[in-house]
């Protein structure tokens, strides 16, 4: 499905989109499916409904015995709008770009516009292959007892209307419910 790139909606139509998010991605996790699809089913949603495109959620790999949390990587787990190969690409170190960075600190992150953003490392998309208009990111910690263990992530065209910072806590919720989703499969 093509992803989004109408014009952004308004305040009200926002709300009304967030409440439509919520209430699907509920209505997934109600019907006890895998874990796996309904965690790339929110990301597609995300995408269809928002406008938050290339959306994935990295994950801690298993470490090695004796290894620091900044030996740690974590990789992309479940994803919407990536190639296979982007994907495989999505593999950071704790402390690594903006996704390393809210790994390491469990604090989240929004740019603004990636092109000056420095950490920002254009792993998973090149930037030739994002639209030419100026492209915002955020990246969520997905949390599990305290314990950040993944990375909701996702990426939009800034097109005016609404900052990057209006969906931080939309996304947050999300975030949450993905954290919840994986403590249930496990």
């Amino acid at each position: 499905m093509p992803h989004r790139t109408d014009p952004e909606p308004s305040s009200t139509d926002w709300h009304a989109q967030e409440l439509l998010l919520m209430r699907e991605v509920m209505k997934l996790v109600g019907r006890s499916l895998a874990p796996a699809f309904v965690l790339r089913e929110m990301l597609h949603l995300m995408s269809e409904l928002l406008g938050l495109n290339r959306g994935r959620m990295v994950l801690a790999d298993e470490g090695s015995p004796g290894q620091t949390r900044d030996q740690r990587t974590a990789s992309i787990r479940h994803a919407y709008g990536l190639t296979a190969g982007q994907v495989a690409s999505g593999v950071y170190r704790w402390g690594e770009g903006i996704t390393g960075r809210v790994l390491q600190t469990g604090l989240p992150a929004i740019v603004q516009d990636v092109d000056a953003e420095p950490l920002f490392l254009f792993r998973c998309v090149p930037r030739s292959q994002l639209p030419p208009q100026t492209v915002a990111f955020i990246a969520l910690p997905i949390e599990v007892n305290g314990a950040t263990i993944g990375v909701l992530a996702l990426g939009w065209v800034t097109q005016g209307g609404r900052p990057p910072r209006a969906d931080h806590a939309r996304l947050g919720r999300v975030a949450h419910r993905a954290g919840a989703a994986w403590v249930d499969a496990a």
